[in-house]
């Protein structure tokens, strides 16, 4: 019974006795020790019954725990919202001859890709990437495409279904990457260029990726520059993922004069918002895009709160989250039902997020990324980055 040695055959009689009290072990038998009975030599009382560690309440040693007990690690934070710790900047990616603005930037396969070209015009299209290292912040830039196929105007690239996709010009690519590196020339999902996206031939364009909580996705393209009437076109098309070569009009055009940044927040199994602002003002639309296709008429949201400098900079949501950019500040709005809660600013990103534009004002392409629980932003020659917070919502 693990009972200590006993001098007599009176006192094995009373631990015998006190050991079927305590618990429920009848039939013990009174005689000689076991010699494994007499090298034992407890040196502390007895433990509980209950068997938790004995507490030397007279020791300076603090309480260790035993080896079969769990211990629970804080809490992490958690809740349906998010919020941004500060931000950091990587390592310059480009020198002063090559920027990265208007081009597009994205996140793909975890790491993370940056459209570059040069200053003065689209020579050097040279696709870079990065991989995050374990505190989020990016290991060295490396060359994945010395032709990523993109133009000198801004352009969509975005990642659905596994695939990196960009439209420009009426083309719908894919970009064909295996271990990070493009293994040749983007290859075209269209059947042709003039059926891609209704006979409108795009660039300076907006698209969003909406992924439902059904497991749908869907690509909805707001409209941009075309080529095809030298003005902007603001028809609304969409595409089920994968996209097989054509989009088809999903509902209203956008209201705005022009179509800008924009992002997507899941509401229901089947529904969920976009999003989206109006390029070169405040304004921000929003409407309720299904996994069918369709997309709801337009309707005027609260504005974009002012930041500063030139007001540029990304547009996008994480959880029920929207995240807006402009110029070096940073704001977030929980989304409750379809509709904005008030805008709360976040730390602010080092400098201006976007610093070369089109003449005329015309759209960049989105230039970020987000990658476990961590976002990227490009920035004009640097990478800002910050790790994501899960926070209850405040409404």
């Amino acid at each position: 019974m693990g009972a200590s040695r006993s001098s007599s055959s009176g006192s094995s009689f009373i631990v015998c006795l006190l050991g079927a009290v305590a618990f429920g072990v009848f039939g013990c038998s009174i005689g000689t020790p076991s010699p494994d009975e007499l090298e034992f030599e407890p040196k502390t009382p007895a433990r509980p019954i209950d068997d938790r560690p004995y507490d030397r309440s007279d020791s300076d040693d603090e309480r260790e725990p035993r080896r079969d007990e769990e211990v629970t690690p804080p809490a992490e934070p958690s809740g349906e919202c998010r919020r941004v710790s500060g931000w950091r900047a990587s390592d310059p990616f480009v020198d002063d001859r090559h920027v990265s603005h208007p081009l597009p930037s994205f996140a793909h396969g975890g790491r993370y890709y940056i459209h570059t070209k040069r200053k003065d015009g689209s020579k050097d299209p040279i696709l870079l990437s990065a991989e995050p290292m374990d505190d989020g912040s990016l290991g060295p830039f490396e060359v994945a495409s010395t032709d990523h196929g993109g133009g000198p105007h801004g352009f969509t690239a975005l990642v659905a279904g596994g695939e990196a996709y960009h439209f420009r010009n009426g083309h719908i690519a894919v970009y064909p990457f295996v271990d990070g590196v493009m293994t040749g020339d983007v290859t075209l999902r269209e059947s042709s260029m003039d059926a891609s996206f209704g006979g409108e031939k795009y660039v300076w364009d907006s698209a969003v990726l909406a992924s439902f909580a059904s497991g749908k996705q869907r690509v909805f393209h707001l409209g941009g520059w075309s080529f095809a009437k030298n003005d902007y076109g603001k028809r609304v098309m969409q595409a089920l993922v994968p996209i097989a070569g054509a989009f088809e009009v999903a509902g209203p055009d956008f209201p705005g004069s022009r179509p800008g940044k924009a992002a997507f927040v899941a509401e229901s199994k089947s529904t969920g918002t976009i999003f989206a602002a109006e390029s070169g003002g405040d304004a921000l639309w929003a409407a309720t895009a299904s996994d069918d296709g369709k997309v709801s008429s337009w309707r005027a949201e609260r504005d974009r709160p002012k930041g500063d400098g030139n007001q540029l900079g990304d547009v996008f949501a994480i959880g029920r989250t929207l995240f807006v950019v402009r110029g070096s500040k940073v704001f977030a709005s929980d989304v409750t039902d379809g509709s904005l809660g008030p805008f709360i600013e976040q730390p602010s990103l080092p400098e201006e997020q976007i610093d070369v534009t089109w003449s005329g004002g015309h759209l960049e392409g989105a230039s970020y990324g987000i990658i476990g629980d961590h976002v990227y932003l490009t920035g004009p020659k640097r990478v800002f980055f910050a790790k994501v917070i899960a926070t209850p919502c405040s409404s």
